[in-house]
């Protein structure tokens, strides 16, 4: 499936594209790529979120990256998020512009100013707020910081479907805003202008960096031609485009309920009075009539046939023009398809390169170590051999020591006996020497 879409922002690893469909996706990063640049981008460029389950080493640099973001940047992939689930933009005019993402349930998601002004109004918490108190509350602190006065009043609300089940819903929204705007009597003498825009306008509008409602202003110029360009429609005041006449704004004031309950009074009066007329006034009972409404209602007949053929062709036409339109886009999308193949084809080679220098690099590591430990092992029994030759040399000497000394004691003893008789036999000889004399 081939897409066509505006980059918003760029990140680390993917980037934000709003589709033609109005559409958040998160796409691969690639080089080339501009904030506001309109791209072409096949089903496989989209991003798909990586997840470790086997290896440890990827589970601590998860939570590492975790940690990092929590005290640096998470506040950016919380509004990435909420863009995802946006089923509809709100955005709000007056010289501030502000942004509303919301999601089914109508209740904010995310604000953004998308000026300097802007940054003004949106001092509090907006989230899981009804987007009718969030706008009220908007308008309320504009009039109170005098961005809107007596004599300048003008508020342009614009609204996009995102989702194509809110699109329904968007006239209900818009009833909801103005009955929320009445509640509130500061709100009296506001000139409440409403604007309905589309997936591909908002992208042209963010490509623009403007308004969506500002943007469908300068549509609706164009279409009257009016000489006015998109920088003066951006720096312009709503109130002076309103002064001006610029598109389709006309000063309009919202009524108050009182107002509109008088009006109404008046409306069932003077309609009461019209009945009453007609009920008054004889109905003519003449052919010529029926005749009358038999031609009317062939000609209301020929004139849908006439309507029915025109929106054939119509279709037709818009079905060759998309045909032409997809055909360029048909190419590109085959070009990219095949630098992308290409590139895919060189990256498996390295990778596939990478991984055989690796495993070389493995190998020499491990023969190495194992090298080593053989050393290590002959090295040890070496030792062992010498530590018991040593013990075993110790173990003779000490015989041997052993041996000499049984020896000389033996010795020692035989030669105190010897003394001892030689002294014995020295005293007998003395004993009968002295005896003769």
């Amino acid at each position: 499936m081939v897409y066509r879409g505006c980059v918003l922002k760029i990140e680390e690893g993917f980037a934000i594209v709003l589709t033609n469909h109005a559409k958040y996706l998160k796409i691969i990063k690639k080089d080339g790529l501009v904030v506001g640049k309109e791209i072409v981008f096949v089903k496989e460029d989209i991003y798909k979120d990586k997840r470790f389950t086997v290896k440890k080493i990827g589970l601590i640099a998860a939570v590492f990256m975790i940690m990092v973001l929590s005290m640096t940047g998470i506040e950016k992939l919380n509004i990435l998020e909420t863009i995802s689930y946006a089923a509809a933009v709100v955005s709000v005019d007056i010289n501030p512009s502000i942004e509303f993402k919301i999601n089914k349930e109508k209740k904010v998601l995310h604000v953004e100013a998308l000026n300097t002004d802007g940054k003004e109004l949106i001092d509090r918490e907006f989230k899981d707020m009804p987007i009718e108190e969030a706008v009220r509350i908007v308008i309320d602190h504009a009039k109170k910081k005098q961005y809107i006065t007596k004599d300048k009043n003008a508020v342009l609300i614009s609204t996009v479907a995102i989702n194509d089940d809110f699109k329904e819903k968007t006239v209900e929204l818009k009833k909801e805003i103005e009955e929320k705007i009445q509640e509130d009597q500061n709100l009296e003498d506001i000139n409440l202008i409403y604007v309905q825009g589309n997936g591909k306008d908002l992208m042209e509008a963010k490509k623009q960096k403007m308004s969506i409602g500002k943007y469908e202003v300068y549509k609706q110029s164009k279409e009257k031609e009016q000489n006015i360009t998109l920088d003066q429609i951006k720096s312009m005041k709503v109130q002076e485009m309103v002064d001006k006449e610029i598109g389709e704004l006309k000063d309009k004031k919202v009524k108050n309920k009182v107002e509109e309950k008088v009006e109404k009074g008046i409306s069932k009066e003077n309609n009461n009075n019209l009945e009453k007329n007609h009920k008054a006034t004889p109905k003519p009972k003449n052919n010529k009539t029926k005749n009358i409404s038999l031609d009317k209602i062939k000609k209301q007949q020929k004139a849908k046939k006439e309507e029915k053929k025109e929106d054939i062709q119509q279709d037709r036409e818009n079905k060759n023009e998309e045909i032409r339109e997809h055909k360029p886009i048909k190419k590109e999308v085959t070009k990219i398809k095949k630098e992308g193949s290409i590139e895919h084809i060189e990256n498996k080679k390295e990778e596939k390169k990478q991984k055989i220098k690796l495993n070389q690099e493995n190998k020499k590591e491990k023969l190495e170590n194992r090298k080593e430990l053989k050393k290590e092992k002959i090295e040890k029994i070496k030792d062992a051999k010498e530590e018991k030759e040593k013990i075993a040399t110790r173990k003779a000497q000490d015989e041997e020591n052993k041996k000499e000394s049984i020896e000389r004691s033996k010795e020692n003893k035989k030669q105190e006996k010897n003394k001892e008789k030689d002294e014995k036999a020295l005293k007998n000889k003395n004993h009968k020497k002295n005896k003769k004399k």
